[in-house]
């Protein structure tokens, strides 16, 4: 097999793999089962939620448990006619209103009910939600539709994927990880306490060791909802009584955002969680902003690839890179195509994007690596615009990892990729070149400091 097919699969690996007790006994707060939380949801919208413990035994309804819920927060509560108008200050307007959601059991889905006198223990979850007539509540359960909230502080965490790794140490919480799976590498701490053995390596990506998962003693395990053997291992966890929580895939920047959301809820680290989505949210607001402002702006057709090979696998539609080329006004070729895909060598030709941007951490960022990669394109790439205008870029070395994984720093990547299609639009002087690797956060400044790297 030849070196640049091994390169590729690699890549294509790293991307496509890419019974609880409540706490605060005494003040109304109860157990719950493995997949009920017993307690309601006060939710502002943007993710800005309240959870409170209640005892379904004591607090039937909803509107018990609300007003419950409300005096153990210091909230004030307004309710007229059996309607809520008004939590802490939050009104019904133009904007949205106070309305009631369940996730009954067996579903994954919020619902809005109408009765006010429901039994609370027959739903997974309850929230009173502040929305417009469009919008859902706040994400409640995860990937495989247990509840997210009513968990103790965690002090020993299992992670089992790069990506999670990443997730649970944006929020502030890498120095209680006390396992991971063999390729977490970032932030660099993980990689340190990995060599001195005060973390454990658990396995592999694929296939994590549940008995080296149960030696860490953890009181919560991450995983990731791309790989069954992370569901597994999760529903197995769960049967021997540690607590399990699996993340989304991360195919979209929304599930990004939930994912960083429910690691903050689960381990008890919610400010940091919601420090973090402030960062990342603001900063890419803010290349919109730069990018939308430039009135010579115009979409660039894109290809964004895990290699250089004839036919590769690249993102289409419903993936994190999609959304960030949408950001950044970047047309996708596949867009007509669903998630991360193989594709046909004609249709490079075809489609002839103006950018190609590979993705593989494989590679060396050296201008001798990059001429053999140009050099060895086929003929249908040879004879697109980008190859002819010199618009080919390779990520690659640790910014090929940082791109491959849909983890919190896809605030960096999103400015990387705008200034790789649009650089002139920042002004500031900075000149993407042809291929980048170790070096990437040189060509950074709205996202310089958002590496989470702690």
């Amino acid at each position: 097999m030849d070196k640049t097919r091994v390169k590729v699969y690699i890549s294509v690996a790293i991307v496509l793999l890419a019974g609880v007790a409540a706490v605060l006994a005494g003040n109304g707060i109860s157990s719950y089962s493995d997949d009920q939380s017993s307690g309601i949801i006060i939710d502002f919208a943007d993710r800005d939620v309240e959870w409170t413990g209640v005892n379904y035994d004591t607090y039937v309804d909803p509107i018990s448990a609300l007003t419950y819920a409300c005096d153990y927060q210091d909230f004030t509560l307004t309710i007229t006619d059996d309607k809520v108008t008004e939590i802490n200050g939050v009104e019904n307007d133009t904007t949205g209103t106070w309305n009631l959601w369940v996730i009954e059991v067996g579903s994954t889905s919020w619902t809005e009910v109408y009765d006010h006198s429901i039994k609370m223990s027959d739903y997974t979850l309850v929230s009173w939600s502040f929305r417009d007539d469009s919008g859902t509540p706040t994400v409640g359960l995860d990937k495989v539709g247990n509840s997210i909230y009513g968990y103790p502080q965690a002090y020993r965490i299992v992670t089992i994927a790069p990506s999670v790794t990443e997730t649970v140490s944006s929020v502030g919480a890498s120095n209680a990880i006390v396992g991971t799976d063999m390729y977490s590498n970032y932030p660099d701490v993980i990689a340190e306490e990995q060599e001195s053995g005060l973390i454990t390596l658990v396995g592999g990506y694929t296939n994590p060791s549940y008995e080296m998962v149960v030696k860490c003693d953890p009181d919560m395990v991450i995983c990731y909802g791309g790989q069954q053997s992370h569901i597994e291992l999760a529903e197995k966890l769960k049967k021997a009584g540690i607590d399990a929580i699996v993340f989304y895939e991360g195919e979209d920047m929304e599930t990004l955002y939930d994912n960083i959301f429910i690691a903050g809820m689960v381990l008890g680290y919610e400010m940091g969680a919601e420090s973090t989505l402030e960062s990342i949210q603001g900063a890419v607001g803010q290349i919109e902003s730069i990018l939308g402002s430039d009135p010579s702006m115009s979409d660039e057709s894109v290809m964004v690839s895990l290699s250089a090979v004839k036919s590769p696998w690249v993102s289409g539609s419903n993936t994190y890179i999609d959304d960030i080329l949408n950001i950044t006004y970047g047309a996708n070729i596949y867009s007509g195509e669903y998630g991360w895909v193989q594709v046909n060598s004609e249709t490079v030709a075809q489609y002839n994007p103006s950018v190609i941007i590979i993705v593989n951490s494989d590679y060396s960022a050296t201008q001798s690596e990059y001429d053999t990669l140009i050099d060895n394109l086929s003929a249908e790439w040879k004879s697109t615009d980008a190859y002819k205008n010199g618009q080919i870029y390779l990520f690659c070395e640790t910014l090929g990892d940082l791109a491959s994984r849909p983890s919190p720093r896809l605030a960096q990547l999103t400015e990387l990729v705008a200034r790789t299609l649009h650089g002139g639009s920042f002004d500031d002087g900075i000149s993407i070149p042809t291929y980048i690797g170790d070096d990437y956060e040189q060509y950074l400044t709205i996202t310089k400091d958002l590496d989470f790297n702690k």
